[in-house]
This record gives C-alpha cells, sequence and structure tokens, in this order.
C-alpha cells in the first residue's frame, strides 16, 4: 500500500511506468560507475526522496541503522538494496528507484516499528509520529498527484483538441529522433481517438502539430549550438545528449528551425498549455504547444522557401530585407532600397525628418550575441548624399532599450568612407542589435559591409538575420583563420509563390456563375495536385488547360476549356469530396479529377481493431504497437485503402447525380510499393464501373528515375517535369475515356 501511495506517478502515468520497465535492460549497459565523485552518495540520496519522498526516505535510514536484528529477511531486503546503489551510484534515474520501493517501503516500516515498539516512552511517541508522518505523507503524495493529473496540460490538450479540430484532421507529434520517433515518449502528449483523427509523422506536414516542452526545450538549445553545423548535421563526438544516443537527423532540425519555429513558417502556436501543479517525479507533467498550419485560403500569397535553387527553377529574393529593419517615429519618413547591382549596400532614402529625434529614423541589424567584458570592433563603410552626422551604437534588442558598450558619433560625407570602433561590452546580451541613428536630418545615407569581430583573435561573427534561433555562438578559437568571413545565418531566398482565388483555389478567378459554354473540370486532392514546390504556370492543372486549348497546326480553335486546381496540402479522399460539395454550386463543374496518392492509406485503423492487437499485455505495449505501426506503415505490412475507395464511390455518385463525369488519377511518381498496392486495390474497386483510372506512373517513370521527378532532396513533392508530363498524360486520358469533347483532338506522344 505504501508503495503506491509514495508513487502517484505509477497510478497516474502506469504506461510509462511500463514502459520505462521495459527499457531497463538496455540502460543498464549505458551507465558508468563514478565512485570517485564526493558528491555520488548526496546525488543518489536527492534522487531517492524524490522518487519516493522525504518522510520514507529518512524512515528508510533510519531501518538501515535499526533493522529487527533476527529478521533475516530485512538483512537480505538491505544486502539487495546496497548492491542496488552501490550499482547505480550518481546515474541513478527515479524509475529505477521506484521497482524496488516496496522493499524501501519494508526497511522503513521495520525501522520505524523497532523505534515504536520500544519500551521507553520516548522512543515510543517519536515511533508513533514518524508512522504518522509517513501515512498523511503518503496519502497527501497521492490526493496531490490526482490533483495535479485532473490538471495536467495533457488532459485540456486533449481535450481542445477533440473539440476544436474537425473529424479527420491530420495531427503530428514532434519528436526529436527518427530512431525513436513518437513511440518512447508518447506518455507525454494526450491520446487521441485514432478513428476520428489522422495521426501522421509531424515531419509531412500534418493540419496540426503538437510539441512538448521534453523535446522543444532540447532542441532550441541544439538549434543554437556550436555542435550543430550550418548543414544541420550533429558532432557524434556529442551524440550522449541525447536518449540512447539518437540525435535527430538533418531533416528534424530543418523541420524545426526553418518550418516550426521560423518567422515565415506555415505553422502558427495557437495554444500553449501548462502545468499549474508541478510534481516531484520523473515524468512530470510537460507543456505542451499546439501549432496549426496556416489556411490556405481566399485571396491569400504565401510563399514556399527552400535553401538552393536546383534546376535554377525557384524564384530569387533579397536577403538584405530579412537583414535589416527600419524604425520611424511619427512625422519622419524614410524606406529602404536595395540596390540590385550592389549585394552589400542597403539606402536610406529620408523623405522627412520632422520629429527632430535622433532615434526618430533609425536602422537596425540583429540578432547577434554580445559576451559581456570581451571586446569588440565594429566595422562598416558609409556615405551620405551631403555631410550630415550619424549615431552607431549596439544595445538591447528589448525594453529598456540600453546601449552595452558602443555609442558613438560620426561624421558622413558624400564620398564613401571606412569606420572603425572598439569598445568593452558592458552586459552579456545574446540577442543584441547593432544600431545607426539617422533622425534630425534628411540627408539620405548609404550604409555596406557591417560587421562585428572579437578583438581578442579577430574572428568575425558576422550579423544574423531576423530568424528567432539564428544569434551566432561566439567562434571557438582555431575554428576559422584570423579575418576570415562567416556568412551569415540568413532565411533562404528561393521560393515558390502560390496564390490563391476567391474560393481558396490556387489560380486566377473563374465566372461565378458560369458560362454555358465550353467545358469545366475540377481538379481535387493533396498537395500533389496543389503543385508544392511547382511555379503556378507549371501546375498539371495550368498545364492541362493549356493543352486543352491548343490544338494541331490548322485546326480551328477548340472549344473553352476551364481547369480549376482545388487541391489543398494534407487532404485525403474524404476531405476531397466534402469539398466538392462545398464547391459543387459555385463551380458547377462538368468534370471532376481526383487525384490520389498513398496517403489516403487507413490499414492502421483495421490493424488497431483487430482482437489480436487488444490482446497484447497492456494498454501502453498497445499504444506503442499502433505508433510502430504508423511509423513503419508500409515497411511493415499492406495498405488498405477500403475507407478512402468507399469515398471515391461516393464521389462518383455525387458527380454523375449532378451531370457530371468523375475520373481518378494516380499521380505515380516513385517506384515505392505503396504506389502498386493503391493501383492494385483501385483497380479491383472501380471493374466493371463507369469510372476510368489512370496510373500515371507508366508515362513518368518510363522517361526519368523517381529521383529526377522530386522538387528537392529534401521535398519528394513532383517537380515540373513531372506536372509537364502528368499534364499530358491526363489530356490523352481525357480524350480516350470520353470525359471531354474528341472533335478536332489527338493524343499527345508524351515525350521528354
Amino acid at each position: 500500500m505504501i508503495f503506491f501511495l509514495t508513487t502517484p506517478g505509477i497510478l497516474l502515468h502506469f504506461d510509462a511506468f511500463i514502459e520505462s520497465m521495459n527499457y531497463t535492460r538496455t540502460e543498464l549497459a549505458r551507465f558508468s560507475n563514478s565512485r570517485t565523485d564526493p558528491n555520488t552518495w548526496i546525488k543518489v540520496f536527492q534522487t531517492f526522496e524524490a522518487a519516493v519522498g522525504l518522510p520514507l526516505a529518512g524512515a528508510f535510514i533510519l531501518g538501515l541503522v535499526f533493522p529487527y536484528k533476527k529478521n533475516v529477511y530485512e538483512w537480505s531486503f538491505i544486502a539487495i538494496l546496497a548492491v542496488f546503489f552501490l550499482y547505480f551510484e550518481a546515474t541513478i534515474y527515479s524509475r529505477y528507484i521506484i521497482l524496488i520501493a516496496p522493499l524501501v517501503a519494508m526497511v522503513a516500516s521495520n525501522g520505524v516499528m523497532q523505534v515504536y515498539e520500544s519500551d521507553k516512552k520516548p522512543l515510543q511517541v517519536l515511533g508513533g509520529s514518524l508512522i504518522a508522518v509517513v501515512l498523511v505523507y503518503s496519502f497527501g503524495s497521492c490526493a496531490i498527484g490526482a490533483y495535479g493529473r485532473m490538471y495536467d496540460p495533457r488532459t485540456p490538450v486533449g481535450r481542445y483538441v477533440h473539440e476544436m479540430f474537425p473529424q479527420g484532421t491530420s495531427i503530428g507529434t514532434g519528436y526529436t529522433s527518427e530512431k525513436l520517433g513518437r513511440s518512447l515518449h508518447y506518455w507525454r502528449y494526450p491520446h487521441f481517438d485514432a478513428t476520428r483523427f489522422r495521426i501522421m509523422d509531424f515531419l509531412e506536414f500534418p493540419e496540426v502539430v503538437i510539441v512538448s516542452s521534453g523535446g522543444g526545450w532540447n532542441m532550441g538549445w541544439a538549434l543554437e549550438s556550436d555542435i550543430l553545423s550550418k548543414d544541420y548535421v550533429w558532432e557524434e563526438r556529442y551524440n550522449y545528449h541525447w536518449w540512447q544516443a539518437s540525435p535527430p537527423s538533418p531533416r528534424v532540425f530543418r523541420f524545426y528551425r526553418e518550418t516550426l519555429y521560423s518567422q515565415r513558417s506555415p505553422y502558427v502556436r495557437v495554444r500553449t498549455f501548462r502545468p499549474t501543479f508541478p510534481l516531484a517525479l520523473e515524468y512530470t507533467p510537460p507543456e505542451i504547444n499546439v501549432f496549426v498550419r496556416q489556411y490556405y485560403g481566399p485571396r491569400m500569397v504565401r510563399r514556399n522557401y527552400f535553401a538552393n535553387n536546383v534546376r535554377r527553377y525557384f524564384q530569387e529574393e533579397d536577403t538584405r530585407k530579412w537583414r535589416w529593419q527600419l524604425r520611424l517615429e511619427d512625422g519622419d519618413e524614410a524606406e529602404l532600397v536595395f540596390p540590385p547591382k550592389e549585394p552589400d549596400v542597403v539606402r536610406i532614402a529620408i523623405t522627412h525628418a520632422e520629429s527632430g529625434l535622433p532615434w526618430g529614423i533609425q536602422l537596425n541589424q540583429m540578432p547577434v550575441e554580445i559576451q559581456k567584458n570581451r571586446e569588440y570592433v565594429l566595422r562598416f563603410r558609409a556615405r551620405a548624399d551631403a555631410s550630415r552626422s550619424m549615431a552607431v551604437a549596439v544595445g538591447q534588442t528589448f525594453s529598456p532599450w540600453q546601449t552595452i558598450g558602443l555609442y558613438h558619433q560620426v561624421v558622413l560625407t558624400d564620398e564613401w568612407q571606412d569606420y572603425e570602433m572598439s569598445f568593452r561590452a558592458e552586459a552579456d546580451e545574446p540577442h543584441a542589435r547593432v544600431f545607426f541613428d539617422l533622425g534630425a536630418s534628411a540627408v539620405s545615407v548609404d550604409m555596406a559591409e557591417v560587421t562585428l569581430h572579437h578583438q581578442s583573435d579577430f574572428l568575425l561573427t558576422h550579423l544574423n538575420g531576423s530568424n528567432p534561433f539564428a544569434s551566432v555562438n561566439p567562434v571557438k578559437q582555431g575554428r576559422n583563420e584570423p579575418g576570415q568571413k562567416i556568412e551569415p545565418d540568413l532565411p533562404d531566398k528561393y521560393y515558390v509563390a502560390y496564390r490563391f482565388n476567391a474560393m481558396g483555389c490556387r489560380g486566377r478567378d473563374y465566372p461565378i456563375p458560369r458560362s454555358p459554354e465550353g467545358t469545366r473540370i475540377l481538379v481535387l486532392g493533396d498537395s500533389l495536385a496543389l503543385g508544392a514546390g511547382v511555379h503556378q504556370a507549371d501546375t498539371l492543372a495550368s498545364q492541362l488547360e493549356g493543352l486543352l486549348n491548343s490544338g494541331p497546326p490548322g485546326v480551328d480553335a477548340l472549344p473553352e476549356y476551364e481547369v480549376i486546381n482545388c487541391g489543398v496540402g494534407g487532404y485525403g479522399t474524404h476531405d476531397a469530396v466534402k469539398l466538392y460539395e462545398t464547391l459543387l454550386v459555385t463551380y458547377e463543374p462538368d468534370v471532376v479529377l481526383l487525384v490520389m496518392t498513398p496517403d489516403d492509406d487507413q490499414s492502421w485503423i483495421e490493424e488497431r481493431e483487430q482482437e489480436a492487437f487488444n490482446r497484447l499485455e497492456n494498454p501502453g505495449h498497445q499504444f506503442l504497437a499502433w505508433t510502430s505501426h504508423q511509423e513503419n506503415l508500409f515497411d511493415r505490412v499492406v495498405p488498405d485503402y477500403s475507407r478512402s475507395l468507399a469515398w471515391v464511390t461516393r464521389l462518383e455518385q455525387l458527380v454523375q447525380a449532378n451531370g457530371g463525369k468523375v475520373g481518378v488519377v494516380v499521380f505515380r511518381y516513385s517506384t515505392h510499393r505503396a504506389w502498386e498496392s493503391l493501383i492494385q486495390q483501385l483497380s479491383q474497386s472501380v471493374q466493371g464501373g463507369t469510372m476510368p483510372v489512370l496510373d500515371l506512373g507508366k508515362s513518368l517513370l518510363a522517361h526519368h528515375s523517381e529521383n529526377e521527378l522530386f522538387v528537392t532532396d529534401d521535398d519528394k513533392h513532383p517537380n515540373e517535369v513531372a506536372h509537364r508530363l502528368a499534364a499530358q498524360g491526363i489530356r490523352n486520358f481525357l480524350i480516350n475515356n470520353g470525359l471531354v469533347k474528341k472533335e478536332s483532338m489527338v493524343s499527345l506522344d508524351i515525350r521528354l
């Protein structure tokens, strides 16, 4: 009884306790015995006290001092405990003390009873008091644990998700190692109804991403660390920082920094849930953040950025605007101008300086890390349209906006001049800013080559962009040659833009109500149909529209075809059907093209419902099996598309009931066997029916390897080549199956 009362973590997180036992054997191999550490036994007692509580720990010590002399069992218990503590020492974890808590309780109770049953009255009073204190503490710990569980962040997170997000919403929970995934620390997250939501890997851009502080804090530290290279490669000699020495891959690091925590992130943090009652347990309630992928709604313009410009395909953005910020007071007017032929120059074009304040017009470049009492050198080049003064400073980014070692006036002329000034930092500031006060004068200024050096070793920490995780740590000795320039860690400058019309579909607006002439085709699907990573003109919908509205030379003009791209990233077939029902009255399409991908697999739901699955040893093992199955879906089982195919049938019925035609396109651009499963099951389901199916893989993979069809190595969406071939294949498919008029149309020979 005392065992359970003093360890509420077992009652409140039993699945986590079971999982910790499963990993005990693995962890034993990692532990070292540091017997030379004078603080070892202090650490052991502190951990011991955190696991079972101070009163029980004190009673346990008493039991060691006053054991029953004739109780051979207690001496055996004490021997086992001694071996346990000698083996683990400073590396002991609370959960391993929980494993021997029954022995601890027995030794403690025997010690207390030895005192209580003494024939001396003071000792009897002391023993009775100890018993009362231990029992009160035990019951109190259990009550507090239950109270804490009641207000545990995981409980309101689960309620919030179920109340706020509709059925079918895709949800991913963050982790910091692909090797371990979510399965190891699933106890940090609430349990979701797997029959209602689509649980998917958070790296696959689900609609909702949930991150626990257990991984988020460690990831934040790593992203700011010198141990992580610019290519997001973690130095192996620091692997011990990660659970089971399994650090994240570059892909995980990149997702956290460039997707989840970037200022240009497609995700918005909508809620933060914090524990209201901390518990002295290893499995303490974490802080949980809920991120929601921003909806590509009507009239929105969004951009997807890339680290490099493969094939010279993406548009390029001037990154100087990410490095510089202009602050203006009322009455002052100025703007930043970036000369295209001078990549290192920024011009502050001043129109009015009516406030008269020096800081009324202020140019900022940030952030950079400054360390107290360290010597720095600031260098830059500058000129003005006419002679004027300007203040140069290094200071705080936030209130009270104090300078931290440098505030200096310089005089500018109409000729370029080099400036250099030294200072000693007066305070530590991890996000300091270099700024220039240009107010009180309407003379415009040009700035260039602003750099900050450590004076002691002349190693430069170049000023960074505005990424919240981009602050640079001081450069280590010997890593760079003196004077070597370190490029700033700026946001990626290559991008693809997405423009959405009044109905939230990608591309231009289409007439509403529609013209009775011509044919209108509605394209439904996920990010492949949307054209993620592809310019608007290169999407399969845009190219298909162009192909349908052009014919061979000498042939009269063809009827007008409109191809509307209503693909939505992360959508499954059931989402597409619901979207069709919404857009039906507005667009009145003649033809509906459903683009399908292996993401429609729902076999994990079937396995979860299997009787064999439910016969596993305990709920913790059941959940682990389900999670592991999710993470290795296409490697372990044959995907099951039966539920999605039922929605395909539903779509066919709806379209035909409204006088339209429907076709299914499998956008296969990879040799993964999941595609074969989708095509096989889809073909079997429509056999003998009227709904035609197109497998694009036969044409795409006949001319290119799958690696030649990806947007980038990190983005596995189909690129512009795949979309062009897809459009040609779909055009032939529409003609050959009578989904569009055949007059004056010929099939295209799909070639490079």
